[in-house]
């Protein structure tokens, strides 16, 4: 039966995420393949000078070497590194269940791991291969939880062996990824009958946390550098009052009512597992503090995936909820299981408006990346959906990598062909058929229906001043509307808050326009602006 229920649980993200084997390249998938192609032979285990120069500023070595592995195996045919991802997730589940039956019965501890599979931030985690050491660690969590507890459990001569394999995996995990780091706090609180023992079993968690610092300091030279949007002052206060409610909508979804359903369900899970008494209280508690403070810092701009150890704390906090209450009779049991079968049925409906969404998107750049790599010089592409960045490491894969020909480009803003009268063949996605389309015989509509929303002389204000390492702005004078950063006459853009800052400094090279779209549908731009803030701490600009 354990047997039944694990294999069952392993193909449940089969069934459910599938169809991510269609999918292509997309987010930071070249970046990572470019600096694996690039850099030296095992780089990320070793090689200090190549992180602090080239690699993104992380210290996630096995995520690299997972990559990498496929990238042997496979070659970069993307299907290979999904399969690989499938499997990873099929891991997550078994083991999850696995160490919830430590405690729970069979039935219980299927809803637990189950739960947590059909979870919005799952689904829309599980397409990013970018993101997939966030599954393996996991797994090596999962792991050092059940090594922990035999040594716990276990006899006095086998204990400090298990202690010390709980420890070795522990920070394999944190090699994985920094979220299984605040599970070394967590551990203590692991509910057993006979605590004695506990703090001796636990030096070798010490050895392995100086072991992991020293890490860090070798290959990063210290912390890793803040990177993303900036925050000081009273700005973390309103953050960590946002940061619930982003979680709760992550784990809601947008899907109306099926989403305000399991959030209620959610709710209630917690309140029955902090009404089991102080220990269970304690533990759920600090279980959603451990996994929601990490995510703090980069939330302005809120990730799937940083809602993710959030729904682990929230499944295995109803798992057991569930279990206690039917078993101490506080609630009949049928009732109890009615309950978790409705958490169940909610979490399925989320999942799937969760995975339509994230997959719609993934597919539209799977297939814009496709394309961009067929493509002949002098053809563009109109708006694609991938970052600045991302679609630089395309044009990298396209022309250094395959040595295609150069010529081939993008523009993510239409002022593009405002300021470029006559263009070659354009291309676009389609969302109807979802598929890329020739857009050329549509240009000149295009270009006279949005040239003529732009309202050149009006109001417009832009305020951009140096912070240390970081850029902030102020922009106005309209609260309303949606402002971006735009370079090279529309090649390049990004969209920003009014008001914001960024753990970095803008480009001095490059000329900046502001644009601003109103709620009514028009249009303004700043002209080119030359933003050097190493010579001028402060820049304002005003129409």
């Amino acid at each position: 039966m354990e047997l039944s229920i694990a294999t069952a649980l392993a193909a449940l993200p089969w069934l459910l995420y599938w169809p991510m084997l269609r999918l292509w390249w997309t987010f930071d998938d070249l970046f990572h393949q470019h600096l694996l192609v690039t850099g030296p032979r095992l780089w990320y285990l070793w090689d200090a000078e190549f992180y602090r120069h080239a690699a993104p500023k992380m210290m996630t070595p096995l995520l690299f070497l997972s990559l990498d592995l496929d990238r042997r195996l496979f070659g970069l045919h993307p299907v290979g590194f999904y399969a690989h991802q499938l499997v990873s997730l099929s891991l997550v589940g078994a083991a999850l269940y696995a160490v919830l039956r430590l405690w729970l019965p069979r039935g219980w501890s299927a809803l637990g791991s189950g739960l947590f599979l059909l979870g919005a931030p799952v689904a829309g985690t599980a397409l990013q291969l970018m993101v997939r050491h966030y599954f393996e660690a996991l797994v090596l969590m999962a792991v050092a939880v059940a090594l922990w507890v035999g040594a716990l459990r276990g006899q006095e001569r086998r204990a400090p062996a298990l202690a010390w394999a709980s420890a070795a995996v522990w920070f394999l995990a944190c090699l994985a990824k920094e979220i299984a780091v605040p599970l070394v706090l967590f551990l203590p609180l692991v509910p057993e009958v006979e605590p004695r023992g506990r703090g001796r079993l636990f030096f070798p968690y010490g050895v392995a946390a100086v072991a992991y610092a020293a890490l860090r300091v070798y290959l990063l030279g210290g912390p890793a550098p803040p990177s993303g949007f900036a925050v000081s002052g009273v700005g973390w206060l309103r953050l960590a009052m946002a940061l619930p409610a982003k979680v709760a909508t992550s784990i809601g979804g947008l899907s109306g009512a099926a989403g305000w359903g399991l959030l209620a369900t959610v709710l209630a899970g917690l309140v029955a597992a902090l009404a089991l008494g102080r220990g269970s209280a304690f533990r759920t508690g600090a279980g959603l503090a451990l996994a929601m403070a990490p995510v703090l810092p980069v939330s302005t701009v809120f990730e799937p995936r940083f809602a993710l150890m959030s729904w682990l704390a929230v499944a295995i906090a109803g798992a057991f909820a569930g279990a206690a209450w039917s078993t101490r009779g506080r609630m009949p049991r049928r009732a109890a299981i009615a309950v978790a079968l409705v958490a169940v049925g909610l979490g399925a409906l989320v999942n799937r408006q969760a995975w339509a969404d994230g997959f719609g998107e993934s597919l539209r750049r799977s297939a814009e990346g496709r394309y961009f790599v067929s493509m002949k010089a002098g053809e563009l592409v109109r708006r694609p959906a991938g970052l600045p960045a991302e679609l630089g490491e395309l044009r990298w894969f396209r022309e250094q990598y395959l040595g295609l020909p150069r010529g081939a480009g993008w523009f993510l803003d239409d002022l593009y062909l405002c300021l470029h009268p006559e263009t070659g063949p354009v291309a676009g996605w389609d969302a109807l058929s979802r598929r890329m389309v020739d857009l050329t015989w549509q240009v000149p509509a295009i270009r006279h229906r949005y040239c003529e929303a732009i309202r050149w002389r009006a109001p417009l204000r832009v305020e951009i001043r140096a912070e240390g390492a970081a850029t902030s702005w102020d922009l106005g004078p309209y609260g309303e509307g949606q402002y971006d950063f735009v370079w090279e006459e529309g090649t390049s853009a990004l969209a920003m808050p009014r008001v914001g800052s960024f753990h970095a400094r803008l480009p001095s090279d490059r000329a900046l326009r502001v644009r601003y779209q109103a709620p009514e549908g028009w249009v303004t731009y700043s002209p080119d602006l030359t933003v050097d803030l190493a010579r001028s701490p402060l820049f304002r600009w005003s129409r």
